[in-house]
């Protein structure tokens, strides 16, 4: 790794030592947040199945208030497990180098922001940033209690820039809910694919692992892997309303991972990698209009 230095008062800084410098920082902030925030960033929010009327704007927002992860670290078969170690998986969604635009990306782990607009009475299109991506989604409606169905069921499918994965991460499923007055029981079922990075704290013997300057993190080696996951996620929760203006919403959101490949040229060795397994997130959020 190269190093330089610079005299106060010489020549103004470059934009590169800056911009490792500032990268750098977001990073390390990252990663303390994510030591007492464990687990990965969602891949979905628990939303209705409502739809922007035709020709109008609408804007959601979720935060996952609270999350976990668990999965092995070296297990690289079922029969491996045996003498892996299980461990929580957190995320450590930061990538590897000084892109400076991945990592402000990647410090939107717990957030997410949509802007939503109606093209037809059937057809939404959206874009979002946050949960470390950025990219947008078109949603179909089958089914809409705005007229006089039982209950409102959309398609989605939506492409992404992953900032940890450098590269495309997308997501299909199906959102429904019913209204029962102010309130809206909602679910929402999702595959994902795409880049995810999970770390594990590994106490060591002794106390060498730990760091003096940071006496409120746990000690340990942080171990982290990148790999391309393939996850189910469900959303479980309710939308409250009281006004057609805007909707609250809340839900746990468990999913379980169905497959992990390596990420372009780099190579995935599954005896030392950590392998995340499963998780969850408790996600509170906010969507307008409401119903």
């Amino acid at each position: 790794m190269r190093h330089s230095t610079q005299r106060l008062g010489s020549k103004p800084l470059a934009w590169g030592p800056l911009r490792t410098a500032l990268s750098m920082a977001l990073s390390m902030a990252l990663s303390m947040a994510l030591v007492t925030l464990t687990g990965c960033s969602p891949a979905i929010g628990p939303r209705t199945a409502d739809l922007v009327p035709a020709g109008g704007f609408g804007v959601s927002a979720g935060v996952a208030a609270w999350s976990f992860g668990t999965g092995w670290l070296g297990a690289e078969n079922e029969a491996a497990r045996g003498r892996a170690r299980r461990e929580s998986t957190g995320g450590m969604e930061v990538p590897e180098d000084d892109a400076i635009v991945d990592t402000v990306l990647s410090v939107a782990l717990p957030l997410e922001v949509a802007l939503r607009y109606g093209l037809t009475s059937w057809l939404e299109a959206g874009a979002s940033v946050g949960f470390q991506r950025v990219g947008g989604e078109a949603r179909i409606g089958l089914v809409d209690e705005d007229r006089g169905h039982p209950l409102s069921v959309t398609l989605s499918g939506g492409g992404y820039y992953s900032a940890v994965g450098q590269g495309p991460w997308g997501r299909v499923g199906v959102d429904a809910s019913m209204r029962f007055g102010s309130l809206a029981p909602l679910v929402n079922v999702y595959v994902s694919h795409g880049a995810s990075s999970h770390s594990a704290i590994v106490d060591q013997p002794g106390d060498e692992d730990c760091q003096e300057e940071a006496p409120f993190m746990p000690c340990g080696v942080l171990v982290f892997t990148r790999s391309n996951e393939t996850r189910l996620s469900a959303a479980l929760g309710v939308g409250f309303s009281k006004s057609p203006e805007v909707a609250f919403t809340f839900g746990v959101v468990p999913h379980v991972v169905l497959g992990h490949a390596s990420i372009g040229g780099e190579r995935l060795d599954p005896g030392r990698a950590v392998l995340h397994e499963a998780g969850l997130h408790v996600m509170v959020g906010v969507q307008a209009p409401g119903w």
